[in-house]
C-alpha cells in the first residue's frame, strides 16, 4: 500500500575513407573562426559545469587496444557511448557472425565474442562508455540476401531474439544496425518489399532488446538530396527504404552518415552546408519529440584525388606535356586516381609540398592542391594501343579534422539533436577532445534551480498543497515536467528512497502545485526534468514535520437529564488497536480531561463521559495521542445539552 495517495492537479567500410588545444580560450577561436557564435559567458563564481557529451563514432574490428585506450585518457567525459564492428550478416545459414573469426556457422562455446572485443568492452565500461554492437551486411555479394531473410514474421521475430540474446550474452549495451545493402546494391526496386520488412523487424528487435534493458541504434545514409525543392523532407533522405518517420519510436539511435559526399570527383567529404539539410530533414522526418535520438555523421578522414576538369578529363601540368586521354592508375597505390587518407597524412603532403591546406568555411573542411607525378595509361592515337606514361599530374585534397568536427557539433545545440559520430574514431588527431572539449563545455546545459513550498503541518488524509518553482540562469523553466516525490521518515538517504507522488507542469513563472493526500511523516523533493540546455534539477528535501491523526467525534444523544452519563463515538485515522485517545471538556478557556479510552482494531472507540451536576451546555472534544509517525490530533467540538 502506499504511504500516500497524491492528486495530481494538474564498415570495416563501405569504402577505405567511409566513413590539444590547451586553452578554452583557443578553441572558441577555432569555433569564431568557422562561424559558430560561441554562448555567453559563465559568471566567475558559478560552479562548473560538465560538458556535454556530444561524440559517439565507430571502431573497427580491426582497432587496436591502443587506440581505445588512446581515446579513453583523452576523451574527457565527451563521449557516453561507442560503436564498434563486432558482428555481420553472413548469409541465411549463418547470419549472425562474430568479425574478425574463422568459426562462422562453426559451433563454438561463445560465438558472440571474443577475447580481443571482450577487452575492449571492458576497458571502455570501466571508463563509464556504453558499447554499442555494430552489425553490418557489407558487400556486393549479400545483395538482395538480408531482405529475403526477413521475408516473413516469423523469421523476424526470430533474428530478434537471436540478436538480442547475443548481445546480452555478449555483455555490450546495445545494438547498431549498418544495414547499407537495402540503399547501395539491393536496387531502388526492392524498396517496397523491403521497407515494411524492415520497420517490422526494428520494432521486434527494439523489443527484444528493450526487454533485457538494451539500446537500439540504426546507421543510415544521409542521401544527396535531403531535401526537396519547397524545403519538404525527402523521405528517408532519399533512401526511403530506411522509413526514418517508421522507426523513429523503436530506435533509441538513428545514426546518419554524412560523408562520402566525394567519391570519384573531387569534392568535400561531408561539407557541413549538406549535413545541415540532412540533420534538418530527420528532425522533420522523427519529430521535435525524437530529435535527440539523432545523430549526425562526421568524417575524420579525407580523400587525394587526381583532379578534374568539368568535362572529366585528368588535370596535368604542360610540363613535360601529357596526352588529354591520359588516365591514372587505380590500383589501391597511394600515387594513383584516388587515395583515401587520415587527417595527419593529408597534412603531412601538404608540408612536404611545401603547400598550407585552406579552411573552407562553408563546407567546414580543409582542401589544397600539388603536384606529383602518378603513373597511368593513355589509348596512342596511332594504332590505339594503351601506352604507359608517367605524368605530372595536379591533385586536390579535401579533409576533415577537429575543426571540422567543431563545425559539426554547431548543429547540436541548433537542431537539438545528440552529438557528432565520428568516421572513424581511430583516426582522430591529438587536438581532437581538446577542441571538441572546450566547444561542449561552451554548450554545456546549465543548471535548473528548484525551490519547494510545502506546510511543515498537516492532517491525515486531509487535502494539503506542495507548491515548487523552477528556474534556469536568470529565466523561469517554462513547460517543463515536475514530478512531485515523497519519501518517508526513516527511509535511507538513497534516491531509490524516493517515491513519486504526482506530475505536473511548469507554468509560464516557472511555478507547479501538487494536490497531496498526506498519509505519514517524510519529505517531499520535487525533480524538474532536463532539456538540451538544461540539466534535470531537483530541489532540497522538505520535511513534514508534524502529520496529525485524523480524529472524528460525535454524540449519539445530545439532550441528556442532569447528572446522566453521555457516551461519544469516536473514529482515529490512521486506525490501529490500542491509540490512546482523551475526551476532554471546556472549562472557560481551558480543556480539562475528563475520561480515557483506547480504540479497537479499526480506531473506533465509545467514550463515557462523567456526569455534571450543571445544567446547561457542555462542550467536549477527543484527542488523539501522539504516536509513532503522527502528531497528536484533535475532533471538532461535540455539544451535549443537561437539565
Amino acid at each position: 500500500m502506499p504511504v500516500l495517495s497524491p492528486l495530481s492537479r494538474l564498415r570495416a567500410p563501405r569504402r577505405p575513407g567511409r566513413r590539444r588545444l590547451t586553452a578554452v580560450a583557443a578553441t572558441l577561436a577555432v569555433v569564431a573562426s568557422i562561424g559558430v557564435a560561441a554562448p555567453a559567458a559563465v559568471a566567475e563564481n558559478a560552479p562548473p559545469v560538465p560538458p556535454r557529451p556530444i561524440v559517439s563514432g565507430w571502431y573497427g574490428y580491426w582497432s587496436s587496444d591502443a587506440a581505445v585506450a588512446s581515446l579513453i585518457s583523452g576523451h574527457g567525459g565527451l563521449v557516453p557511448e561507442v560503436n564498434i564492428f563486432w558482428w555481420s550478416f553472413g548469409g541465411a545459414a549463418n547470419p549472425l557472425c562474430l568479425y574478425a573469426s574463422t568459426n562462422c556457422g562453426k559451433k563454438t562455446a561463445t560465438p558472440w565474442i571474443n577475447a580481443h572485443f571482450a577487452g575492449q568492452r571492458d576497458a571502455l565500461h570501466a571508463a563509464g562508455i556504453k558499447v554499442y554492437a555494430s552489425i553490418t551486411d557489407l558487400g556486393s555479394t549479400r545483395a538482395r540476401q538480408l531482405s529475403a531473410y526477413l521475408a516473413t514474421p516469423s523469421g523476424r521475430q526470430a533474428y530478434a531474439d537471436l540478436i538480442a540474446t547475443w548481445a546480452s550474452n555478449a555483455r555490450v549495451d546495445g545494438v547498431d544496425l549498418d544495414w547499407e545493402n537495402f540503399a547501395f546494391n539491393d536496387g531502388r526496386a526492392t524498396w517496397d518489399t523491403t521497407r515494411p520488412r524492415w520497420v517490422d523487424f526494428i520494432a521486434r528487435l527494439s523489443t527484444s532488446l528493450h526487454a533485457r534493458g538494451l539500446k537500439l541504434s540504426a546507421t543510415v545514409p544521409g542521401g544527396m538530396k535531403p531535401l526537396n525543392n519547397d524545403g519538404s523532407p525527402t523521405p528517408g533522405a532519399g533512401y526511403s527504404v530506411y522509413a526514418w518517420d517508421q522507426i523513429a519510436g523503436s530506435v533509441d539511435r538513428l545514426r546518419v552518415m554524412a560523408y562520402d559526399y566525394s567519391l570519384s570527383r573531387p569534392g568535400p567529404i561531408g561539407p557541413n552546408d549538406w549535413a545541415e539539410q540532412v540533420v534538418a530533414s530527420a528532425v522533420a522526418q522523427v519529430g521535435p519529440a525524437n530529435a535527440g535520438k539523432v545523430w549526425i555523421g562526421q568524417p575524420q578522414y579525407g580523400r587525394d584525388w587526381v583532379d578534374r576538369t568539368a568535362s572529366g578529363g585528368y588535370v596535368t601540368t604542360n610540363s613535360p606535356i601529357c596526352p588529354k586521354n591520359w588516365v591514372p592508375n587505380d590500383t589501391g597505390l597511394a600515387n594513383d586516381r584516388v587515395d583515401t587518407v587520415r587527417p595527419a597524412v593529408a597534412r603531412a603532403r601538404a608540408a612536404a609540398a611545401g603547400v598550407t591546406p585552406q579552411w573552407d568555411a562553408v563546407r567546414g573542411e580543409w582542401t589544397y592542391t600539388y603536384t606529383a607525378s602518378v603513373a597511368g595509361t593513355y589509348v596512342s592515337a596511332t594504332n590505339g594501343a594503351k601506352v604507359a606514361r608517367t605524368c605530372t599530374a595536379v591533385r586536390r585534397v579535401w579533409f576533415g579534422d577537429a575543426a571540422s568536427a567543431v563545425a559539426r557539433a554547431s548543429l547540436v545545440p541548433k537542431y537539438k539533436i545528440g552529438g557528432i559520430v565520428v568516421w572513424n574514431l581511430e583516426d582522430v588527431q591529438p587536438n581532437f577532445w581538446t577542441a571538441l572539449g572546450a566547444f561542449s563545455q561552451a554548450i554545456a546545459p546549465v543548471p535548473t534551480k528548484v525551490a519547494v513550498n510545502a506546510p511543515r503541518s498537516l492532517t491525515y488524509g486531509v487535502p494539503g498543497q506542495v507548491t515548487a518553482v523552477a528556474t534556469s540562469g536568470s529565466a523561469p523553466v517554462l513547460g517543463a515536467t515536475a514530478t512531485l516525490q515523497w519519501r518517508p521518515a526513516g527511509a535511507n538517504n538513497s534516491n531509490a528512497s524516493w517515491r513519486p507522488a504526482g506530475t505536473g507542469m511548469t507554468g509560464v513563472d516557472g511555478s507547479v502545485s501538487f494536490d497531496v493526500k498526506p498519509m505519514a511523516a517524510g519529505s517531499w523533493r520535487v525533480v524538474v526534468a532536463g532539456a538540451q540546455t538544461r540539466l534535470l534539477g531537483a530541489s532540497a528535501p522538505t520535511a513534514v514535520a508534524v502529520v496529525r491523526s485524523i480524529v472524528a467525534a460525535r454524540a449519539p444523544v445530545t439532550n441528556l437529564t442532569t447528572n446522566a452519563r453521555a457516551r461519544i463515538y469516536a473514529k482515529v485515522a490512521p486506525g490501529a488497536r490500542n491509540l490512546f485517545v482523551r475526551v476532554e471538556r471546556l472549562s472557560g478557556s481551558r480543556w480539562v480531561g475528563v475520561s480515557l479510552a483506547r480504540t479497537d482494531a479499526r480506531g473506533l472507540l465509545t467514550a463515557v463521559v462523567p456526569p455534571t451536576n450543571n445544567r446547561g451546555k457542555a462542550t467536549y472534544r477527543v484527542v488523539s495521542y501522539a504516536n509513532g509517525a503522527f502528531a497528536r490530533g484533535y475532533s471538532g467540538p461535540v455539544t451535549i445539552v443537561s437539565g
